[in-house]
């Protein structure tokens, strides 16, 4: 039986429950649209993400869509893929280590698809200061993070390189691939009504919507171009050892919003017609993999034992704050005094409690032969007294009557009779 506390904690305990649910469901709704996470990031469902190219290529035949979550040193491939970086930052950085392993995966015959986020406009000076300063601060978190996590330089045993402390702009890394960046002219309404055309013998649609001030220039003859806006480069491709890169200087043909309201078929099918596995980099937004024990019980899907523990632990609480006995008699507490019996009602409710009433007598009679110290007449006496009693029909007997009889034959004279139990 509960104490009085105990329904009072029911009740809390359930209130907090639905609590928990309610924040946890607002959570999933919140996490369900992607709402949290970067613009053009493949999980947002919302008009600036990209999950719609991501779910749609996923379902053609003998194509493999992915995302990648962790640093680029550590994307194993086995097989040439599609890397695609959509919504990526102009002012964006590289670790050595990073443009290491990408320019391998790319010469390896991978084909990687830059779509940079959209700019309105070309940034003023402290603007565009501003924006490298988060970028690199943004990498130089990652890193450190990285190297905590996984202590890179003490599992290889090799010390840190002094390029390893050093980060590289995409601006000059871009340049080296033979390519500038640099702006539009402010157009002569407003900047969502760019438009690019498509640059001649392209087989690709005359003419999308733009929504970036974003331009490439200077280019090698490597670069190809895919499409022009107010007489500059705005998406350019070229061949990288057996891969290829392709540079987009808008994300938005990306988008959810694009995929739905002027989806570009002939680019979509340009840009995705190499290698069929498919990976869409999340990392460069900062979604990346966290190890831990939450990780760890996702990955190998211990949610029932996860909820199990909370139970028992809600269960132990409970244990700790209610008590399940009975309450006890106002009756036998009076004036703050417990009443005590006497040893010899003790040994009568003992023997109430173990032997029935028409056994007590043959106990007696029992424990008598046990432990007596008498001579042999009184022994004598005494059987003689029972076996008289035990001869009696069993309706007839009377215990107590019997009890008083044993007791004056071990106490009479030798030779005076007894008189019957009913004359006691």
């Amino acid at each position: 039986m509960l104490n009085r506390s105990g329904p009072a904690f029911v009740a809390l305990l359930a209130l907090a429950a639905a609590f928990l649910y309610g924040v946890l469901h607002l959570f999933a709704l919140r996490f369900a649209e992607g709402g949290v996470y970067p613009p053009y990031s493949t999980l947002r469902a919302d008009p600036v993400g990209a999950k719609a190219i991501h779910d749609a290529l996923g379902v053609l035949p003998g194509v493999e869509v992915t995302r990648n979550f962790r640093p680029l040193p550590r994307l194993e491939t086995k097989a040439p893929i599609t890397l695609v970086y959509a919504g990526v930052d102009w002012a964006s950085f590289w670790e050595p280590r990073e443009r290491e392993r990408f320019e391998e995966i790319v010469r390896g015959g991978a084909h990687a698809i830059f779509a940079f986020a959209p700019i309105d406009r070309p940034p003023q000076a402290y603007e565009a200061k501003r924006n490298e300063d988060l970028q690199r601060a943004r990498k130089e978190q990652a890193r450190q993070e990285e190297k905590k996590g996984k202590k890179d330089a003490k599992k290889d045993g090799k010390k840190k390189r002094p390029e390893d402390e050093d980060l590289e702009k995409f601006a000059a890394v871009a340049r080296e691939w033979g390519c500038t960046m640099s702006w539009l002219p402010p157009p002569p309404t407003r900047a969502y009504q760019r438009t690019a055309q498509a640059a001649a013998g392209q087989p690709l649609e005359p003419e999308v919507s733009w929504h970036s001030a974003l331009a490439f220039t200077a280019l090698s003859p490597e670069w190809q171009t895919l499409y022009t806006s107010a007489g500059q480069a705005v998406a350019i491709e070229r061949p990288l050892g057996r891969g290829r890169l392709v540079f987009l200087g808008d994300a938005y043909l990306l988008s959810n919003e694009a995929l739905r309201a002027e989806r570009s078929t002939r680019l979509l099918g340009h840009l995705f017609g190499g290698p069929p596995t498919i990976v869409f980099d999340e990392e460069h937004h900062g979604v990346r993999e966290q190890p831990g024990i939450a990780a760890l019980a996702r990955k190998y899907r211990l949610h029932a034992a996860v909820l199990a523990l909370a139970v028992l632990s809600a269960l132990f609480i409970w244990k700790c704050t209610a008590r399940f006995l009975p309450p006890r008699e106002e009756s036998a507490l009076r004036d703050g005094v417990v009443t005590g019996k006497e040893a010899a009602e003790g040994f009568v409710h003992l023997l109430r409690r173990s032997l029935p009433p028409d056994a007590v007598l043959a106990a007696c009679v029992e424990e008598w032969r046990k432990t007596s110290r008498h001579s042999a007449r009184d022994r004598a006496r005494l059987e003689e007294t029972w076996a008289t009693e035990m001869a009696r029909p069993a309706r007839e007997r009377q215990p107590v009557a019997a009890y008083r009889l044993l007791a004056r034959a071990l106490a009479r004279p030798p030779g005076k009779p007894l008189s019957p139990p009913n004359s006691a």
